[in-house]
């Protein structure tokens, strides 16, 4: 009675009894063929396994469960909750002796310790798994006589980090032979630990040996764990067998491994807050009571890549040692300095792929373009950028990255180009595997020099969607944009942006800032996220009241913004060009003592 299609190759069969069954299935070309055999444990409906999934006829949520987007979900969706005391059931008619399998998604911000109530129709026992490992699989819960009613219970118990609901599974344990159920992953990387942990079902108990593998990979023969640390790329023939005293089933596959770069810095968002490698940032940290913790303290270094290629405007910005201009010398010396930065609590900083006004404020011929005119992207360019945002994932800084700025967008073509340049850089940090960077559209959203109306505030959160859409793995960068200083951003862009960004300049009393933020989360689209200052020339740290506390005590992270002001020397600033980004002016060494002093980290010795 089973059929193939001799064509796609669906096979298909209604079984009329129980019992063991062999399959043996031919696949060929002109070239040749190969084969594959197995044993299909046919049982009675009572006692085959059951799968319930999220959203199914048996489950029951309590509380607010979202739609995630963690990886490989169990039937293309699984649910996430914030809320401490929610929970999620699957409830099933089940009897006897049954194993339980629980399939969640990872997140950066899942919960390590979620517990699983488990019901027998007696008594409850609770579980607890970790859901930032082994998602996307079954994962085995344990072995429960059932009477009658069979419930899983997941629950919530931090608002700060989520727990996921998806699916779960119930599997009658009875004489059968093995079943591998899980997929193989098939990438590794050279010099870094590679873990497969081998799923199978069927009784009595399993044997797990590995019948072809490369030198110094090994399983464990209880659980299947397979262990190895790659030490040279290639590709790489693996084949599992798993059996018991009723058969056995083999799995084969290819493990491609490669030369990949280490990450060491994550950042993420939950509501008003940041976390750096599931970390909130300055964990616990208060100051002259105001929670410090979960914001994100920065300074606007935009020009930390920039280059002049106009040759009549190019020698404006020559240092004063050597007489010239040199891109390469001004990202080196960003680079190393940025340790400093970090050690007096500076975990982000703003940075714009076309810079900013090398003179602090105003216009001129200056020619940073960043981007050929059709959006494609300059390797000098991204090479300097490259340099920083290595150093930054290496200390545990947050880039800020701006991808455009007015006065420059000008020399993209039109509205294509920009999009162009857009997806280019996201998808440019995506292969590099940065996850610490979020992005900044565009520099003041709403000033009037924009020549690109997709670029003006009215249409700007379409860029916001376009970043956010490109994902890979299931990740995608954290997008907003910036807006004047002294104005609130718009319902448009609250919308679609994942934090806030607003700038303090031209904003002299500390109460406006206060009002600033007041009415940011008052706008009808604001939902709770993070509200960032990234730019601000107002000082006065010792003074009692300041823009920088007026921000603190509304919750908002502050940007320090630093420019050499006419006659100044070369000392001053962090954006007129040339610049010297160590901490070596009166002005910088007020911020940065304050600083420390907010952040409990250490502090700039005088």
């Amino acid at each position: 009675g089973m059929t193939i299609n001799p064509a796609t190759g669906l096979i298909s069969w209604t079984p009329t009894a129980t019992g063991s069954f062999n399959v043996t299935v031919r696949v060929s070309n002109s070239f040749g063929s190969d084969t594959q055999s197995f044993v299909i444990d046919v049982r009675n409906p009572a006692t085959t396994e059951l799968v319930i999934d999220d959203g199914q006829p048996g489950t029951i949520p309590v509380g607010k469960w979202i739609e995630s987007t963690g990886p490989n979900p169990y039937g293309g969706r699984s649910l996430y909750s914030t809320t401490r005391s929610d929970n999620y059931t699957f409830e099933a008619a089940r009897s006897g002796l049954q194993e339980v399998y629980l399939w969640w998604t990872t997140y950066s911000n899942r919960n390590t310790n979620v517990p699983i109530q488990i019901y027998d129709g007696a008594a409850s026992s609770t579980v607890y798994v970790n859901q930032r490992l082994n998602g996307g699989q079954w994962n085995y819960l344990g072995t429960y006589n059932f009477s009658g009613v069979a419930r899983v219970q997941i629950i919530s118990t931090e608002s700060t980090l989520t727990t996921c609901a998806d699916a779960v599974r119930f599997v009658p344990i009875g004489s059968s032979a093995p079943t591998i159920t899980s997929d193989p992953i098939t990438t590794g990387s050279v010099g870094l630990p590679y873990t497969y942990d081998v799923q199978a079902y069927g009784s009595p108990t399993l044997l797990y040996e590995l019948t072809s593998a490369p030198g110094g990979m090994t399983i464990n023969p209880a659980t299947g764990l397979i262990s190895w640390t790659p030490t040279a790329t290639g590709s790489f023939n693996v084949t599992v067998r798993v059996s018991n005293s009723f058969g056995s089933d083999t799995q084969s596959f290819v493990i491609d491994v490669e030369i990949t770069t280490v990450r060491y810095t994550t950042v993420a968002i939950q509501n008003e807050q940041f976390y750096i490698n599931d970390h909130l940032t300055y964990e616990g940290r208060t100051w002259n009571g105001n929670i410090i913790e979960g914001l994100l303290f920065n300074a606007r270094l935009v020009n930390g890549i920039f280059d002049d290629l106009n040759p009549q405007t190019v020698n404006l910005w020559k240092y004063p040692d050597t007489g010239i201009w040199d891109p390469n010398r001004n990202t080196s010396e960003f680079v190393n300095a940025m340790q400093e930065w970090r050690n007096q609590g500076m975990l982000a900083f703003s940075l714009n792929i076309q810079g900013g006004s090398p003179t602090g404020y105003g216009s001129g011929n200056w020619l940073n373009p960043g981007y050929f005119a059709d959006g494609n992207l300059r390797t000098d360019y991204m090479d300097r950028l490259e340099s920083i945002i290595n150093k930054a994932d290496e200390l545990g800084m947050v880039v800020i990255l701006g991808l455009f700025y007015f006065g420059q967008d000008e020399y993209l073509t039109n509205e294509a180009s920009v999009k162009n340049a857009l997806s280019n850089v996201i998808n440019w940090l995506m292969d590099k595997g940065y996850r610490n960077v979020i992005i900044e559209i565009n520099n003041e959203c709403d000033h009037g020099r924009y020549d690109h109306t997709i670029l003006t505030a009215p249409r700007i959160h379409e860029l916001i969607e376009l970043a956010k859409s490109i994902e890979k793995d299931g990740f995608r960068f954290l997008v907003g944009t910036s807006f004047n200083g002294g104005s609130i951003p718009t319902n448009n862009v609250v919308k679609s942006s994942d934090f806030i960004l607003i700038h303090g300049n031209g904003v002299d009393h500390p109460a406006m800032i206060t009002e600033m933020i007041r009415l940011t989360r008052n706008l009808t689209e604001y939902r709770p996220m993070p509200i960032l200052i990234n730019e601000d020339d107002h000082y006065g740290f010792d003074d009692a009241e300041n823009n920088l506390v007026a921000a603190i005590q509304s919750y908002a992270s502050w940007g320090y913004f630093d420019y050499r002001r006419a006659g100044e020397p070369f000392q001053e600033g962090f954006q007129s060009l040339p610049v010297d980004w160590s901490i070596s002016s009166t002005r910088k060494m007020n911020f940065f003592e304050k600083l420390s002093e907010i952040t409990g980290l250490e502090s700039f010795p005088r």
